[in-house]
């Protein structure tokens, strides 16, 4: 059975400089061959992991496909904690600030998922790139 490898992160990734893809592809190239990747397919990393996995030919599982995201923030802490709860090993794109993606973290690190924090912002001006 394929390892379960989780992906979320921020999805207002055109904030910030592109230092996050770059390291999103870091991520994809590290993985074995054998492994499925869960994303709630989101904007931004979701979808970028989805199309860097796919150039890759890497099993993905899209566990909320469609384009009709509620705004509501109750509702990405579902999303983000199906993908926590449905994985073995979680990878985090964090700007530090998003809150669903800290929810995320706190949430693996609860449930004691191994999950890699790569925050993309290295100094603070990158906030505003």
């Amino acid at each position: 059975m394929a390892k379960r490898i989780g992906i979320v992160g921020t999805r207002f990734t055109e904030l910030h400089s592109p230092e996050w893809k770059s390291q999103l592809q870091s991520i994809i190239d590290s993985l074995p061959n054998d492994v499925e990747i869960f994303v709630n397919g989101a904007p931004g990393t979701d979808q970028e992991a989805v199309r860097l996995a796919t150039e890759r030919g890497l099993k993905i599982t899209i566990l909320f496909e469609g384009n009709d995201f509620d705004n509501d923030p109750k509702f990405f802490m579902h999303r983000n904690s199906t993908v926590i709860e449905n994985t073995e090993e979680v990878f985090a794109i964090w700007d530090g600030v998003s809150p669903g993606t800290q929810h995320a973290i706190a949430l693996a690190k609860r449930l004691g998922t191994p999950i890699h924090v790569i925050n993309v912002l290295h100094e603070d001006w990158q906030r505003f790139s």
